[in-house]
């Protein structure tokens, strides 16, 4: 019965209230919908390139100088058997493995494809039977081209705009 009690005195109040707002209202109220903004609900990225990626190539040809006398290298027999004899090789005739330690690094590939290239060979970085002939045929007198390629990159440019709309009624 309490609670029955209490149902009922809830009931009443909410219809006192009710009829309250209702007596205020003169029937001429108008509906406001104000929007204002909030942060952080829609977000929209844009990325802009400022510039189209380039190649550039450098040519640098070593040569011997005139006033001294190239002494031939006899490479006919020469041991090419280990990544670390061709990385000596090659830092032996003027193109640059890297450290010679054994390992086929990225430094050690691109002195093989200069190698390769500088002798006319397709620069594939493999050294198979043509490559290993050519440096057997080597004698460290021959002029020396060495190709660079740099590719340079666009920079972008990313913006991101956030906005938001929330909506409240007014009576």
């Amino acid at each position: 019965m309490l609670q029955q009690n209490f149902r009922s005195r809830n009931f009443i109040i909410s219809l006192i209230f009710i009829l309250f707002m209702c007596a205020c209202s003169n029937g001429d109220d108008e509906v406001v919908i104000q929007e204002t903004p909030q942060p952080a609900e829609d977000t929209t990225t844009t990325t802009v390139l400022s510039q189209p990626a380039e190649d550039t190539t450098t040519t640098t040809v070593l040569s011997q100088p005139v006033e001294e006398e190239c002494i031939p290298i006899d490479n006919s027999s020469i041991s090419l058997g280990t990544t670390k004899d061709i990385q000596t090789f090659l830092y032996n005739n003027g193109f640059n493995p890297g450290e010679i330690d054994g390992y086929l690094g990225s430094a050690t590939m691109d002195a093989i494809k200069q190698f390769q290239a500088n002798v006319g060979l397709e620069a594939d970085g493999d050294v198979g039977p043509n490559t290993l002939q050519a440096m057997r045929l080597w004698t460290g007198c021959e002029d020396i081209t060495i190709q660079t390629t740099t590719t340079t990159v666009a920079q972008s440019t990313t913006s991101t705009t956030t906005t938001s709309t929330t909506t409240t009624l007014a009576l």
